[in-house]
């Protein structure tokens, strides 16, 4: 096996996938090409993350030498001593940095691969805007196939006509209720969560989960609204395990709301609305005490609130899930565990909410992203639904600002559905035009904070006439795409 290139690292204690088959013969994480994910599977090689053209996994050495033996060598391998794995996706041109201890192989000109040691204490360095972490947990994918729904011929395609339902829910949002839920989620103003008073003013993922400090009732709330609204919440907790985030050192929890679908009975054809409510600070304490994340991205979660709200007194063809993600600062967790939770033949459409409310340079570009008719051609078609649905209910945003782009942007939290080949979008302010929060994440100081009422060059840092269109927008859709049926 000398013609493959292999790095071996120094084997220490697994902290899982601990084996009879690692036991009784190597191991190795082999990096393959994309185009014989069939033959993989047949030959017992789990499939940990997809990238174009190419995946990552793991299989004994018996399964490598007969992919060898079927044309099918490794691209670059190595031992499999229960290593922590992560993607770093970016735009081309950002030099991966360094980490004492890890190893790094580029993937492509926009993603590299980082193994840390089982034992290691996982610090990722700060790369936002420009890229991003996703952590890579030790679970397969199962093969991607085409929805159910949208096979041909198929009567439940993605719906393309005017629907007066949805006219009156988007006429039943409002904008200052939307901005009412970002202030009180980002510690802007005080709240009473089952008659306690509470200023939620940090909604780290250590500071919420499993018991919440002080000032991290977050998911206490959004229980709380729920269920003023007739809603039934579910918490769904994860471990380092599921979400292959080596940060993780106790479990943490995505929250859940559902709508059943009148029709889809068993809630195989759903549409998810997502996004993530976890924010993080420039230390540790900071990120404890105060990170509010007004932007990043209750700006964009805040939707999902409001469509709560306005689409409880409607009856839908489809289902619809509310999904609040965990740990998406620190390596896309929550939805990367939520996918390897739930079966992806359940999963239809994918809208991702995140930070829309920074127009630094006010032209008004408002991205989608949605990747490419190669990769993801369901993708390209859920964006396509998107500008259909902002034309057909009265071009909330104007479609001109509207800007497409076509990258494999990992920095939030659609990606993990695109690994299991659901079509996923994300909404976010012009990422595309560099057009982002400066005072965000681990780029805040003592003196810019992501809050309502942060003031950068003169002016408020959150735009609420430039967010509140595109919550509207996805709101559309996610209507237009779950079919209301009657109030």
């Amino acid at each position: 096996m000398t013609h493959r290139l292999r790095s071996v690292l120094v084997n220490l204690a697994l902290v899982f996938c601990a084996s009879s088959a690692i036991a009784s013969e190597p191991r190795w994480i082999s990096i393959l090409p994309a185009d014989q994910e069939a033959i993989l599977d047949e030959e017992g090689f789990a499939v940990w993350t997809r990238q174009p053209g190419l995946v990552v996994g793991a299989a004994a050495d018996a399964a490598i030498e007969r992919l060898s033996q079927r044309g099918i060598t490794p691209i670059v391998e190595f031992e499999d001593s229960g290593q922590w794995m992560y993607l770093l996706h970016h735009k081309p041109g950002f030099a991966a940095p360094l980490l004492a201890g890890a190893t790094i192989q580029a993937l492509s000109a926009e993603v590299d691969l980082y193994l840390f040691a089982a034992d290691a204490k996982i610090e990722l360095p700060r790369v936002k805007p420009f890229g991003a972490f996703q952590a890579i947990p030790r679970i397969p994918l199962p093969l991607r196939v085409p929805h159910a729904a949208d096979l041909a011929g198929h009567a439940t395609r993605q719906p393309s006509t005017f629907n007066p339902l949805v006219s009156q829910i988007l006429a039943s949002t409002n904008q200052p209720s939307w901005f009412q839920f970002v202030r009180d989620l980002s510690g802007d103003n005080p709240v009473v969560i089952g008659g306690q008073t509470f200023t939620i003013t940090t909604r780290y993922s250590d500071a919420m989960f499993p018991t919440p400090l002080v000032n991290a009732h977050a998911t206490e709330y959004l229980e709380d609204r729920g269920a003023q609204w007739g809603y039934t919440s579910r918490r769904e907790s994860y471990s380092a395990v599921n979400s292959g985030c080596g940060v993780q050192t106790k479990p943490w929890q995505n929250l859940i709301f559902i709508v059943p679908g009148q029709v889809d009975y068993g809630q195989h054809q759903q549409v998810l609305f997502v996004n993530h409510y976890d924010t993080i600070s420039y230390s540790v304490a900071q990120s404890n005490a105060f990170a509010p994340g007004a932007d990043d991205a209750l700006s964009g979660g805040a939707a999902l609130l409001e469509a709560m709200r306005t689409l409880k007194d409607y009856a839908f063809k489809n289902t619809v899930v509310f999904a609040w993600f965990s740990g998406e600062e620190v390596g896309i967790c929550g939805s990367g565990a939520y996918v390897r939770q739930h079966p992806s033949s359940d999963m239809w459409r994918v809208v991702n909410m995140d930070q829309t409310a920074f127009d630094g340079n006010r032209d008004r570009k408002m991205n989608v992203y949605n990747w490419d008719a190669v990769n993801s051609p369901g993708s390209v078609a859920l964006g396509d639904a998107f500008v259909q649905a902002n034309a057909d209910y009265g071009n909330i945003i104007d479609p001109a600002k509207i800007v497409r782009d076509a990258s494999k942007m990992c920095l939030t939290d659609h990606c993990p559905f695109w690994d299991v080949g659901v079509p996923a979008i994300t909404v976010i302010e012009d990422l595309h035009g560099g057009d982002v929060c400066p005072c965000f994440d681990q780029s805040q100081t003592p003196t810019c904070h992501d809050t309502v009422t942060q003031i950068y060059n003169d002016e408020l840092m959150f735009s609420q006439d430039y967010s509140w269109p595109s919550e509207k927008a996805a709101i559309a859709v996610v209507a237009q795409l779950a079919e209301p049926l009657h109030a």
